[in-house]
């Protein structure tokens, strides 16, 4: 069986389910050995996986990373994955790592691991998500590298159009990218069972890119003429203060629900009883964008109506008015107004959620990515071998 290396430096956490997906799906394909420069994604021991000993949350190593930020005049954050690269080229030599190709998720991982494996002539896929092709674009030390890395990959994957879009306008070449947005695992979507009361379910980390204050304002509107909603905003982050904050002042604690962070079974099941789904994406203060945003992704393809915003690739997953309705950002009087309309007219709402779930199911079929960057590995190491012989 062909091995192939799994490479990453960010953990496989609860909201990052379809890279433990991916992992495990390759892994029916090929001898997989996961290498992480993160410990926390290292939580499993099938396929063989490898902690590169980096701890970035150390005390030692955040002083490190400022003290050689200031010495060397580089960013906090082109030193620490400077340092992530020093101790996988290091983990390579000293382990004697080989492999046929490699599968490197996040274009930050790229940036770390793609120069030890062009090294050791071993050819890799790059895929990128949404911050690591938007976000971190706005850094010319990454901007300059992380196109010539794709220039040496076999292939570039992404979740939309909108960022493939991203990396051409920098030189990335269009030949290079595939497009291939992340589907809803089908087989585990359970079935729509909305509730007799209206139940608008968001699922997301509490982070400025999902804007959850405007999740909470828009239920504060829902509610005047639905008093007898309720909201379930699942998911936990750096901006749950503020939320519950916000909650406590306009006085919705007996409507708005913040469970934290779920596992992606219980995600599943409260989805099944929402009448409307919704997610209030925008570009952060930094950049920060959404790639193809998984959650919306599984509402859809159970059916269930949704209402979101102008953002990224959620413009490629829904149609306005048709399959679903869109606010612009951060415009959460209209964000309430959607939510308002179907939640008066059933037959709206089940229309779009049909339309909805026959589109999802159109543009990410089932298992279409990880079939796509499993071709894509074998493609790699045909041509690879094919230059050998």
């Amino acid at each position: 069986m062909l091995k192939v290396l799994y490479c990453t430096h960010t953990s496989i956490q609860v909201s990052e389910t379809f890279l433990r997906k991916t992992r495990d799906y390759l892994a029916i394909k090929f001898d997989i050995v996961v290498l992480s420069t993160s410990q926390k994604g290292i939580d499993y021991q099938s396929p063989p996986s490898h902690f590169l000993g980096i701890r970035d949350e150390s005390l030692f190593h955040r002083v490190a990373y400022n003290a050689l930020s200031i010495l060397q005049k580089k960013s906090k954050e082109e030193v620490r994955l400077r340092i992530h690269r020093w101790h996988v080229r290091r983990f390579f030599k000293s382990k004697n790592i080989s492999a046929n190709a490699a599968i490197i998720e996040y274009g930050t991982s790229a940036f770390v691991f793609a120069p030890v494996l062009i090294e050791k002539n071993i050819p890799f896929v790059i895929t990128f998500h949404g911050y690591d092709c938007s976000m971190y674009l706005g850094f010319p030390w990454y901007r300059g590298k992380i196109v010539e890395l794709c220039k040496s990959s076999m292939a570039v994957v992404v979740p939309s159009h909108h960022l493939r879009r991203r990396l051409q306008l920098i030189g990335v070449p269009e030949e290079k990218i595939t497009i291939e947005p992340c589907a809803p695992y089908y087989e585990e979507l359970p079935k729509s069972q909305p509730s007799t009361k209206p139940t608008v379910v968001a699922l997301g980390r509490l982070t400025e890119k999902k804007c959850p204050e405007a999740l909470v304002y828009t239920a504060h509107l829902v509610l005047k003429q639905f008093p007898e909603a309720h909201f379930h905003i699942l998911g936990d982050g750096p901006l749950r203060p503020r939320v519950e904050n916000l909650i406590l002042k306009l006085r919705l604690e007996d409507s708005v629900t913040l469970h934290g962070a779920v596992d992606h079974h219980a995600a599943l099941q409260q989805l099944t009883n929402a009448t409307i789904f919704i997610q209030h994406s925008v570009t952060s203060s930094n950049g920060d964008q959404e790639g193809f945003p998984v959650a919306i992704a599984e509402a859809l393809g159970m059916g269930i109506p949704v209402v979101s915003t102008f953002h990224s690739g959620i413009t490629e997953a829904i149609e306005h008015g048709v399959s679903g309705l869109l606010a612009q950002e951060h415009d959460f009087e209209e964000m309430a107004k959607h939510v308002n309309q179907l939640l008066t007219d059933e037959n709206l709402r089940l229309n779009m959620g049909a339309k909805g779930k026959d589109m999802i199911t159109k543009i990410a079929g089932p298992l279409s990515r990880e079939k796509k960057i499993a071709s894509l590995i074998e493609s790699a190491i045909a041509v690879d071998h094919s230059r050998a012989d």
